[in-house]
Order: structure tokens, then C-alpha cells, then sequence
């Protein structure tokens, strides 16, 4: 497969809504305007996958702030 048939349906589904710019002699990158959108959808995911740990923390008596502790290790953890 060749880099242009692959890009063609890539700009035509992803340009349509807005999330591409193309540049001409340089490439497609993301749109400027929509890397706050992008954003926003990453947080609501972890926002998302975090209410689900609350919710069995708060199903086995797990204290908010043992949770929190936990959060932070993790977080640290992943730093390293």
C-alpha cells in the first residue's frame, strides 16, 4: 500500500471534522484549534476510568484519602 492511498481516507475522515490541517511541501498535522477539544477528551477518559476505581473504593470501605495515597504512588511510580 502506498503512503497517498493510505493518507487519502485518513485526511477524508479526519480532515471532515476538523482535526487536520494540511500545509502544502511540509504535511497533515493536527489542527491547532482542536489540540484543546483532543485535551478534553483525554481528561474525560481518565475522568471516566478513575470514577470506576472511586466507586469500588467506596464499595470496599477503602478511605478517600488511602486512595488518594494510592494515586500518588502510581502516578509517581509511572515518572520514574
Amino acid at each position: 500500500m502506498s503512503v497517498s492511498a493510505g493518507r487519502r481516507p485518513i485526511n477524508r475522515v479526519f480532515g471532515r471534522q476538523g482535526l487536520l490541517d494540511s500545509v502544502g511541501g511540509k504535511g497533515t498535522f493536527v489542527a491547532a484549534q482542536n489540540r484543546e477539544f483532543l485535551r478534553e477528551r483525554q481528561l474525560s477518559a481518565v475522568e471516566e476510568q478513575l470514577a470506576v476505581a472511586v466507586e469500588q473504593a467506596r464499595l470496599w470501605s477503602i478511605p478517600e484519602k488511602q486512595l488518594h495515597a494510592i494515586v500518588t504512588l502510581l502516578y509517581k511510580e509511572e515518572e520514574k
